[in-house]
């Protein structure tokens, strides 16, 4: 009937769906348009679940945080897709160009672009990615001639 009741019955992972509609719930009220691409089946998952929507929480948490200061319209691009025995995942915003140094200081621990009490999220991330075989990979991409600054995580998974 809706955008986000299809979300829910696109996925064989309860559990991962569930938690991105909440998540693309909270963007709406923050006036944030989610646009997004589901695409899993049943998984069995080399890791925990509770890892995946971790991983899920700090892009998305870190991107709805950069964007709240943005007086432009506000958009995250995500993707979930299992694609040749890998979850690739990749979540975009709107954004200011980075530099490639600039992005690597991203990982390092306490750093932040938004501030004192920030700084965790993608070190703990990383360390996430590395410890279940994954690749990080963040990139400026234009989207419509918009720079959007795009987190992709490939995790290495096996099939029931």
């Amino acid at each position: 009937q809706n955008e986000e009741t299809r979300l829910l019955l696109s996925s064989g992972n309860p559990l991962i769906t569930g938690f991105m509609y909440n998540k693309i719930k909270e963007a709406m009220n923050k006036e944030i348009k989610v646009e997004y691409k589901i695409e899993m089946e049943k998984l069995e998952l080399k890791m925990p679940e509770y890892e995946i929507i971790e991983i899920l929480g700090i892009l998305f948490d870190n991107a709805m945080e950069a964007l709240e200061a943005q007086e432009v319209e506000k958009i995250i691009h995500v993707s979930i897709v299992y694609i040749n025995g890998k979850l690739e995942i990749s979540v975009a915003n709107r954004s200011e160009e980075f530099s490639y140094s600039k992005i690597e200081e991203f990982f390092y621990w306490n750093f932040s672009t938004k501030g004192k009490g920030h700084g965790i999220g993608l070190t703990k991330l990383k360390k996430i990615v590395q410890e279940n075989s994954g690749e990080i990979i963040v990139s400026n991409e234009k989207y419509e001639s918009t720079n959007f600054l795009q987190f992709e995580i490939c995790l290495p998974l096996c099939y029931e």
